[in-house]
């Protein structure tokens, strides 16, 4: 069985603590935003929100682009990295090709 570094623990620690801040504190307010953006180490797009109750393993490892919105009830398992760049609900609809 594999034993968990050191570093590996201390982010489980972390961000074990910011989730339970961010989902006891107010939504959309100025503690709550700096709290998502501490917990993902500032790697969230202009315009992104993200929607409590949360719950992070490794946001250290996580990258959210810019407009993005990850609505309530989200789990992140990002033991091998997480990008989102497009979320897209249904009905989706293509408004610009890459």
């Amino acid at each position: 069985m594999r034993k968990p570094e050191e570093a590996d623990h201390a982010e489980g620690i972390r961000c074990a603590q910011l989730c339970f801040k961010i989902n006891h504190t107010m939504p959309m307010t100025e503690e709550y935003n700096r709290l998502v953006s501490e917990l993902f180490m500032g790697n969230i797009g202009e315009g992104s929100r993200i929607m409590p109750p949360l719950t992070v393993v490794r946001g250290n490892r996580v990258k959210i682009g810019r407009n993005v919105v990850v609505m309530n009830n989200s789990l992140f398992m990002a033991a091998g990295g997480i990008t989102i760049t497009v979320v897209g609900g249904n009905p989706a609809k293509v408004i610009k090709r890459i």
